[in-house]
């Protein structure tokens, strides 16, 4: 399957940055072509030459004509159907395929449920790189070859994906954290207003002529066992780890577990 992608020229005067070769969109295609044979699953495949330009076909019709608005291919329930590409706008896919390709009567029924499988996977295909080369970059596409037809769309789709992106990040930031084992404790304020905390605790204990477990941690070290609930006895300046960070955490030396 071909997906032909319009890159804006990048910013800049210089004359020595390197352009990006466009590649047109697929033109009409002219003539007619007859499918001899179909693989069990209803797929085109001979004469093979007449089979690849069928699915270059599908995917031309396909990103030509449906909008790039429509986040589904089929509704699964009454509820996704303003959603979904309509029935009617598949039939006119199939309908336009077959002007320019013959399918035995017997062999059109399979063909027709292959075809628009692979239509659902092609617009599919195309929505998902045009997410990836422009929104997820924040570029503008520039509306000629495959797009020329979807600038009306574009504010739509753009919306319906980054909502659906913002969603996963969220997901994701939230599976995430719910993998985690050590915790922030700063509170309001953050390593700001903490620090002084520390090594006011540190430097008590030292007036006290009472070494600090963590003396000769590396200060990276220091905050994170702070920062993650840790502390000092204040009797003997042993490290009290808390049900956070009893086990793991930085590797340190010179500090003890009090039991």
């Amino acid at each position: 399957m071909n997906i032909y992608l319009f890159f804006l020229k990048p910013s800049g005067s210089s004359s020595q940055q390197t352009k990006k070769t466009k590649r047109g969109p697929t033109k009409k295609l002219e003539g007619r072509f007859i499918i001899t044979e179909l693989a069990p699953d209803g797929e085109p495949i001979a004469p093979e030459a007449a089979a690849k330009k069928y699915i270059r076909q599908c995917g031309c019709l396909v990103r030509d004509h449906i909008p790039i608005s429509f986040r589904l291919w089929k509704a699964n329930n009454p509820s996704e159907q303003r959603d979904a590409v309509p029935e009617r706008e598949k039939e006119w896919l199939w309908r336009e395929l077959k002007k320019n390709f013959t399918i035995l009567a017997e062999s059109e029924e399979a063909a027709k449920r292959w075809t628009l499988s692979k239509m659902a996977e092609q617009l599919q295909t195309f929505k998902k790189n045009l997410t990836k080369n422009y929104i997820k970059k924040g570029k503008m596409p520039e509306f000629t070859g495959d797009l020329a037809k979807q600038k009306d769309h574009w504010n739509a789709f753009v919306a319906y994906k980054s909502s659906e992106l913002g969603i996963r990040n969220v997901e994701k930031a939230k599976e995430n954290a719910s993998k985690k084992v050590y915790h922030h404790t700063l509170g309001q304020g953050g390593y700001k207003m903490a620090k002084p905390k520390w090594e006011k605790m540190e430097q008590d204990l030292i007036d006290k002529d009472i070494t600090p477990a963590t003396i000769t941690w590396p200060e990276r070290s220091k905050n994170w066992y702070y920062a993650h609930g840790g502390t000092l006895d204040p009797e003997t300046g042993e490290c009290i780890f808390g049900k956070k960070n009893s086990v793991g955490g930085p590797q340190t030396t010179g500090g003890h577990t009090s039991s």
